[in-house]
């Protein structure tokens, strides 16, 4: 709300009562819900979340790409605001080259930001946000995922003639997929900026609207923007053989021992079109710590 209204309810209590609030809220993401699944049937193009960076999220419109730039129209924040984005575009040169990428949900891609994004004024009092990019990320085809220890679908190890069983190539996918999305950012001592962040944006929009498209946001951010893993010095994608994310849907919004059952509609590279039923991980683990401060003494929760 802006500042005069939010004042207004905050100082009458009793006119506007919290869970009076809290039906108006749930109304109005219900009647924004509706008139977006309307525009989707009737062929409109609908604005979708935009993020630049891992604290950016705007609802807004992919207006082109001219020399190796995508623009985009800012219709209005999400997370952050105005002034988050003008400080990442100040700090663009000293950040983190994992921080700098734009996820694009209209789009079901993302890219690696290749210069500081620029930002102009519209006449109508708007915003246009201008991203250089690098080219597509580079996958590998589903056929050639590496071997790797089988999981069963309690996430158990399992035996194959007296062996350890593993997974490779094509039957490797759906574990690949499931594996990724449930390993929490800040999970591993050695890759502190590893991860994925389902199980944060579960803790924040579970019952919300907006789950599934902040899910399908980070699903992008695995699939096209590589991790950097200094330990083997090299870049990957961490969904490594997928291209774009065309949907994810929760089928469950109550976890099941902490998985959440969802629903994945990918572009594989190699394979085409790709639907699996599946469960994530959504409850993180404590924060560990990091090798260097493993080295320095920390203690272990």
């Amino acid at each position: 709300m802006c500042g005069t209204h939010a004042d207004l309810i905050d100082r009458d209590e009793v006119t506007y009562p919290p869970d009076l609030l809290r039906g108006m809220k749930r109304q109005y993401e219900a009647n924004c819900a509706e008139r977006q699944r309307n525009a989707q049937l009737a062929g409109e193009a609908v604005p979708d979340l935009i993020a630049i960076g891992p604290d950016i999220v705007f609802v807004g419109d992919f207006c082109g790409m001219e020399g190796g730039e995508w623009s985009f129209h800012i219709r209005h924040f999400i997370d952050g605001g105005i002034h988050v984005l003008i400080g990442y575009i100040e700090r663009f040169a000293q950040m983190s080259a994992l921080d700098r990428y734009v996820l694009v949900n209209s789009l079901n891609d993302g890219r690696v930001l290749k210069g500081t994004p620029s930002l102009s004024r519209e006449k109508s009092g708007g915003y246009t946000a201008w991203c250089p990019v690098f080219p597509s990320a580079a996958r590998i085809p589903a056929a050639d995922l590496p071997m790797d220890l089988a999981l069963s679908n309690d996430n158990d190890l399992m035996l194959a003639g007296g062996d350890i069983a593993t997974v490779s190539g094509l039957a490797a996918l759906p574990q690949v997929i499931k594996t990724r999305l449930s390993f929490h950012k800040g999970e591993s001592p050695l890759h502190q900026d590893a991860g994925a962040r389902l199980g944060e944006h579960y803790s924040v929009l579970s019952g919300s609207p907006w789950l599934e498209r902040f899910f399908k946001l980070e699903l992008i951010r695995l699939a096209a923007i590589p991790y950097i893993d200094k330990v083997l010095n090299r870049q990957y994608t961490p969904l490594q053989c997928v291209k774009r994310v065309f949907e994810i849907k929760v089928l469950k919004y109550a976890p099941i021992n902490g998985w959440l059952p969802v629903s994945v509609d990918l572009d594989v590279k190699g394979l085409g079109r790709w639907q699996h039923d599946l469960s994530i991980h959504v409850v993180p683990p404590p924060r560990r710590p990091s090798f260097d401060e493993l080295l320095a003494g920390h203690p272990i929760q």
